[in-house]
């Protein structure tokens, strides 16, 4: 199991925790010693699934963000660059599952940038949550402990008290999840000119 969260707070800063357990399969859990999220170049990413997957986070060729440049936009960035390089890079570690004839990516993708969060869903589907805050992996409980802990978006302390404390309470209610927890922010960049 894994708990990844993320949140955007008031000024826009795109907040993110992840645990670190590994489950073995037979009940046992190790912790990594690699996260489980990561900046990855205008970007935060938080993977849940197998551990073949998450060790995408660890590649240095991930497709990179630049608002300036990205004639596209965030949307297409996401749908038609970042998941499609996370398509390819699951195809060749074999990280898929077929259902119904369908393939099936074992884990999905939190995604935190320009303010915003979304999720790459198993089936290659891409959401974006209606509240500033989701989650993937087995999130119930630190989804509702950010749910009552609303005063999180008044600033950056706040927010990553609630994070550190959302993941907590999964550790604590569900066997799988583990500290450390890892917590990274990325702040909104303005793309207004500036007057010289």
């Amino acid at each position: 199991m894994t708990c990844i969260v993320g949140l955007v707070d008031k000024d826009g800063t795109v907040w993110m925790g992840g645990d670190r357990a590994i489950s073995c399969g037979d009940g046992q859990l190790v912790i990594s010693r690699h996260p489980k999220v990561k900046d990855v170049g205008g970007a935060l990413i938080g993977i849940a699934g197998t551990m073949a997957l998450v060790g995408l986070l660890h590649r240095s060729d991930w497709p990179k963000y630049d608002a300036i440049s990205h004639y596209g936009g965030l949307i297409v960035w996401i749908q038609d660059t970042l998941r499609i390089w996370v398509w390819e890079r699951a195809k060749e570690l074999g990280t898929f599952t077929t259902k119904d004839g369908q393939q099936i990516l074992d884990g999905c993708l939190l995604i935190g940038v320009e303010g915003r969060l979304f999720e790459i869903a198993n089936y290659g589907s891409v959401l974006e949550p209606h509240l500033p805050f989701f989650g993937i992996g087995n999130p119930k409980e630190a989804i509702g402990v950010l749910w009552a802990m609303r005063e999180w978006a008044s600033g950056p302390s706040s927010a990553k008290v609630a994070l550190t404390t959302a993941l907590e309470a999964s550790a604590y209610l569900t066997d799988g999840v583990r500290g450390p927890f890892d917590i990274l922010s990325l702040p909104l960049v303005s793309l207004e000119p500036t007057l010289t």
